[in-house]
């Protein structure tokens, strides 16, 4: 199916936005308010990168290993471990009621016309078949949102840590073994 240079979208709630795609594919979405540009951008946003934002969603909720096992060498347990420590999904009611009114319209137009998009794809059988039917390609809602814009507020500082928070170990009954200074340099001991 080809897809139109322009999509009206008239949503529930009353989102109401037009989308025009250019000839390479970029959208454009025009809307009067913010909920409904959050609407046409969640849409196209979407119909062009779904599994790659449900697989975001599924990290930050802490279910890849859930949904896709434990992953080489445990990959997935780790960073599932790893993100329930960062806790995003329980702080991020608190990050929505922080924002101001055009950004909660904003984020809650988005997921709606995410999962628009979804229902339509699901439907019209349109999603990638490597990812059709996952149990990992489901709706969201605004909290799953604002959990993924906290774990983009982390990139450069404790996101970096989740996989070794993740396989983190007590020490043992000595306590932890000290590592050698020169382990600091990338070196061993001299020799």
């Amino acid at each position: 199916m080809g897809w139109p240079t322009t999509d009206e979208l008239r949503g529930p709630e009353m989102f109401d936005a037009e989308i025009r795609w250019t000839t390479h594919g970029v959208a454009h979405v025009r809307a009067a308010d913010w909920a409904s540009l959050g609407y046409g951008q969640g849409f196209a946003c979407a119909r062009d990168h779904l599994p790659t934002i449900a697989d975001q969603i599924t990290k930050v909720r802490s279910e890849r290993s859930l949904h896709l096992g434990p992953g080489h060498e445990g990959q997935h347990l780790a960073s599932d471990l790893g993100y329930r420590v960062l806790g995003l999904v329980e702080r991020a009611p608190a990050l929505r009621d922080a924002q101001p009114d055009f950004i909660r319209d904003l984020v809650r137009g988005y997921a709606a016309g995410y999962n628009a998009w979804l229902a339509e794809a699901t439907a019209e059988d349109l999603l990638p078949e490597w990812c059709r039917g996952a149990s990992w390609v489901r709706p969201l809602d605004e909290l799953d949102l604002y959990a993924y814009l906290g774990d983009v507020g982390l990139l450069g500082s404790g996101r970096n840590l989740v996989q070794i928070i993740g396989r983190a170990e007590a020490p043992g009954s000595d306590g932890p073994v000290a590592p050698s200074p020169l382990s600091a340099l990338g070196g061993g001991e001299p020799g």
